[in-house]
């Protein structure tokens, strides 16, 4: 950047030594500029050890090499065929590529100012530029930041869309690390919405997880702070349409929905998107993030918090691991000390969470069906007593092995007898995929857990 002022100046030396056509003052103040900006950008590549690039080259400067153009072309007014107009062209690339579209419009104003006096000396001097030479010189420069300014902003986009690749590269990687290295599952759940902020220009982000028949807000960044604890249905707002499509889903404006929770709305949130969080096979969370403003995610942020959801999927599978690990610990602690009753309650209750299941039944089953605990949409069935055994229950005493079923009502449902209310109770409540637990007590069958979802895509 010195060096071009200083041939610059050498040039505008060259052109007044040799007796060229020109306003003096106008030189002498173009040279005085250009000479100036030399020194000063020295001094300051100086100071900094190393010199410009075009990305950090100092506004101020760009702006005295356009008023320089200005100038010179005033200075010039009087020569016939001046190319004074060439100059704007090379500065308007160079404004152009530093400041975009706004550097050509800096071009251009300064541009038809310094035409338009040229034009007046011009015509004071009784030399009056023809209508063909004053369009195309305009139209020229004018043609030129245009295209100008259009190829620069794609190549703008390009770059801020490769900083934002390697930056979320980076949130990936720190993320990566962090819930690697985590054991504690609040932790790993509260890191989540933190890192989606850095990943997406954002104001909130909310985790759901997907507990029976509602989520549960367990984690939240930004607005979404506020409302960690929040629960609600399963199938409302834009966390129940995630459900039932099992995709990403983006809405405009999120104050449109009609069944959105209140106290979410209440946020003030816009254009939002929620992503579903699959972790062995199940929608176990769902990621939502929103704007207080309406400007929709692009495509580029959509496959960003897609990719991202599907690490948090592997972090959550090992959040669930763990808890479910110091669950059968905790449980296992009681048992020597508990009733029968007890024990089959506990177990009950620590098998809802840990499978995050809608219909959960504990019953002693050598005497027919009597349920010690309902829960979920089984609750219904808490104290029935000496009820006929079920096909699936039948076939877990004679096999006393665990029975499992990817759809129990169509495996099961025209085989069930009307005295088994368990299984009509099952069917009733839309069970799709159920587990079937035997506890053996002497050598025989005396009780068993029914863990099953009414999730068709569990």
């Amino acid at each position: 950047m010195v060096y071009g002022r200083l041939f610059v100046a050498l040039a505008i030396g060259l052109w007044l030594a040799l007796g060229g056509e020109i306003y003096l003052p106008a030189a002498v103040a173009t040279l005085g500029i250009v000479l100036a900006g030399a020194l000063l950008l020295g001094i300051a590549e100086w100071r900094r050890t190393r010199p410009y690039r075009l990305p950090d080259y100092p506004i101020s400067a760009l702006v005295a090499d356009v008023v320089v153009a200005g100038l010179w072309m005033i200075g010039s007014a009087t020569t016939p065929r001046g190319l004074a107009f060439v100059l704007f062209v090379v500065v308007g690339a160079l404004a152009t590529f530093r400041l975009g579209a706004r550097g050509a419009a800096l071009t251009a104003g300064v541009y038809l100012a310094a035409r338009s006096i040229t034009e007046v000396i011009r015509v004071a001097a009784g030399l009056t530029s023809p209508a063909s030479q004053l369009l195309g010189e305009t139209f020229i420069t004018v043609i030129a930041l245009v295209v100008l300014s259009a190829v620069v902003e794609s190549f703008r986009d390009e770059q801020r869309r490769s900083r934002r690749s390697i930056a979320r590269a980076k949130v990936f990687e720190r993320a990566a690390n962090e819930l690697s290295a985590e054991t504690d599952p609040a932790r790993i759940l509260a890191a989540i919405p933190a890192r989606v902020l850095d990943l997406v220009e954002a104001h909130h982000a909310t985790l759901n997880v997907h507990r029976a028949a509602e989520f549960v807000v367990v984690a939240g960044a930004g607005a979404g702070a506020g409302i960690v604890g929040l629960r609600g249905p399963a199938t409302a707002g834009l966390v129940g349409a995630v459900v039932r499509d099992r995709r990403t889903v983006q809405v405009a404006d999120y104050q449109d929905l009609d069944d959105a929770p209140a106290p979410v709305t209440a946020l003030g949130l816009r254009s939002a998107v929620a992503i579903p969080i699959v972790a062995h096979g199940d929608v176990a969370a769902v990621l939502l993030v929103a704007r207080l403003a309406i400007r929709p995610f692009d495509d580029d942020e959509l496959a960003a918090l897609e990719a991202f959801a599907a690490h948090a999927g592997t972090a959550l599978a090992t959040s669930r691991i763990i808890e479910q690990a110091r669950r059968i610990e905790i449980a296992g602690r009681g048992v020597a000390e508990a009733t029968p009753v007890e024990v089959l309650e506990r177990v009950a209750d620590e098998a809802a969470g840990l499978f995050n299941a809608e219909f959960v039944v504990s019953a002693t089953i050598d005497t027919g069906l009597n349920v010690v605990r309902g829960i979920g949409r089984a609750a219904p069935l808490q104290g029935a007593a000496g009820a006929e055994l079920g096909p699936a229950l039948r076939e877990l005493v004679r096999t006393r092995e665990l029975v499992i079923s990817a759809d129990y009502g169509r495996e099961y449902g025209s085989r069930i007898p009307a005295g088994a209310v368990g299984g009509q109770a099952a069917v009733t409540a839309g069970v799709h995929a159920v587990m079937i637990a035997p506890i053996v007590v002497n050598d025989r069958v005396s009780a068993t857990v029914v863990v099953g979802t009414t999730d068709p895509h569990r």
